[in-house]
């Protein structure tokens, strides 16, 4: 927004010492008035009380809504962008929160999916592949279908590497959490125990 606001200022500034310089005083008596026609001009507006009634300076003002329209098209545009990408998005997100709230309301908080992703990693790398995931979500029995466990587990593994490890389901899930338990964590602490963890059978 700042940077949109000083190249705003700046096409203001520039257009409106130009077309004070070219048009005659009886039509535009100062630059404050030059000022006044640009914003007008920039912001589509068009009162018409200030216009250019010289060749060059309908030709400066020609220019100037040209490059007002370029200018109003970047941010038009990475709105759009922004919400193309985010409603493509939207099924991903959605189970993402839906998940967080099942976990909170069974009783899961952030602290305990590092234990639970080191009790269900079978092979000891570190990370779940969609069957190892799939069978924590079951064994947690939140009431998540296995088709939805399947979509969860696709929707961390961005990578496609076919598994996903306690970091990437925090980050994604619990972001301030996330911060708390592993960015702050000594090498020391890296260790995890699973003990005293209960999980239905």
């Amino acid at each position: 927004l700042k940077l949109l606001l000083f190249l705003l200022c700046v096409l203001v500034m520039f257009f409106s010492t130009i077309i004070y310089m070219v048009e005659p005083l009886d039509n535009v008596d100062s630059l404050s008035t030059a000022m006044w026609m640009s914003v007008i001009t920039v912001t589509t507006v068009g009162y018409g009380d200030v216009h250019p009634s010289t060749l060059l300076g309908r030709i400066v003002a020609g220019f100037l809504c040209l490059c007002s329209f370029l200018f109003m098209a970047m941010p038009l545009s990475i709105i759009g962008d922004a919400f193309t990408q985010t409603w493509s998005d939207k099924n991903r997100i959605l189970l993402m929160i839906r998940t967080k709230n099942r976990l909170q309301t069974w009783g899961y908080s952030a602290r305990d999916m590092p234990r639970l992703f080191k009790q269900f990693d079978q092979n000891g790398n570190g990370e779940l592949c969609m069957d190892e995931f799939v069978a924590m979500i079951d064994q947690m029995s939140v009431g998540m279908k296995r088709k939805d466990a399947e979509e969860l587990f696709e929707a961390f593994d961005e990578d496609g590497s076919g598994g996903i490890d306690d970091m990437e389901f925090m980050k994604a899930l619990f972001p301030s959490e996330y911060r708390t338990i592993y960015m702050s964590r000594r090498p020391a602490q890296v260790g995890i125990d699973i003990s005293g963890l209960n999980i239905p059978s």
